[in-house]
């Protein structure tokens, strides 16, 4: 090998390690990067609403047959929905009426506690101490 060869191979293992560096630092520096669209990508300068003015688009408009399939769907949409309210309001009637009778008004445990409290209060506050 020459002096000449080795110089070649040296530059080309050179270059080779240079873009080695180059991709290295390059994630590093996505890496660092805040996330999200860089401050000053894509910044609208002004609004020209001349550009705008001759560009109308033309309204699509629905035929009367059209517009009564889709009535109809609505109206169907309306009756279900009113008719699974209706159930469910029954239903809870019926659920309401059975907790009434099966729990009378003062007869829990804690109801006749608190009377129980409240008598041993007032006699408390009736008798008098020394």
């Amino acid at each position: 090998m020459n002096t000449n060869e080795i110089l070649i191979a040296i530059d080309a293992e050179i270059v080779r390690l240079q873009k080695a560096k180059a991709l290295l630092t390059s994630i590093g520096v996505i890496q660092l990067r805040k996330r999200g669209r860089p401050a000053t990508a894509n910044k609208a300068t002004s609004f020209d609403p001349s550009l705008f003015a001759g560009k109308s688009r033309k309204r699509r408009k629905l035929s009367p047959e059209a517009r009564e399939r889709i009535a109809a769907a609505q109206r169907e949409r309306w009756a279900k929905s009113k008719k699974a309210s209706q159930v469910t309001a029954v239903a809870s009637e019926k659920k309401g009426a059975a907790k009434k009778s099966v729990r009378p008004k003062g007869s829990s445990a804690k109801n006749a506690a608190g009377k129980k409290l409240a008598k041993s209060t007032a006699a408390a506050a009736l008798s008098p101490t020394v």
